[in-house]
């Protein structure tokens, strides 16, 4: 078995997960991350829930990840995934390689938007009924795997949500 590689950070409040992505990804760091995500979606106490993916620091994925990722989004929507919107670089070749596959199918199937930070990406959800976060991170649980990947400072004041 090769060892993790891809770094990743995740939270969850209420109906909201966040999940934040840098490096470079293979099939043992996916299936990592896919464990913690699995952990949070278990927690979500509704039916439906949010995802917000920042993979705007991510650097790509060897080829086994992909069909790895594209199940995961079937099992997300079996479990309820019903909003979600991204943080990247729709420009940059990394998110068109790599991001933009995955947002073809999410678009359709959840409605994916885009926004250009957490904060704002949190409000929008909120605003389609999503509970999470209005405390800021005082309620989130936090599963990572890098210590240094996480949300900004400012993030955790409650007046940056409203």
């Amino acid at each position: 078995m090769n060892s993790i590689q891809g770094n990743f950070t995740l939270y969850q409040d209420g109906q909201l997960i966040i999940y934040m992505a840098s490096g470079t990804w293979n099939a043992e760091g996916s299936l990592a991350c896919l464990r913690g995500i699995r952990q949070l979606i278990n927690r979500v106490d509704q039916d439906e829930f949010g995802l917000l993916i920042d993979t705007s620091r991510g650097e790509g994925f060897n080829f086994e990840c992909y069909e790895i990722w594209i199940d995961a989004i079937d099992e997300w929507y079996e479990q309820g995934l019903r909003a979600g919107i991204r943080l990247d670089n729709r420009t940059d070749m990394n998110y068109r390689i790599f991001s933009e596959p995955f947002d073809n199918i999410m678009i359709p199937l959840i409605g994916l938007g885009y926004s250009k930070n957490i904060t704002s990406a949190v409000k929008v959800l909120n605003r389609r009924g999503f509970k999470g976060f209005e405390a800021g991170l005082a309620n989130a649980t936090k599963i990572s795997n890098c210590p240094d990947l996480g949300l900004p400072s400012n993030f955790m004041e409650p007046s940056v949500l409203r």
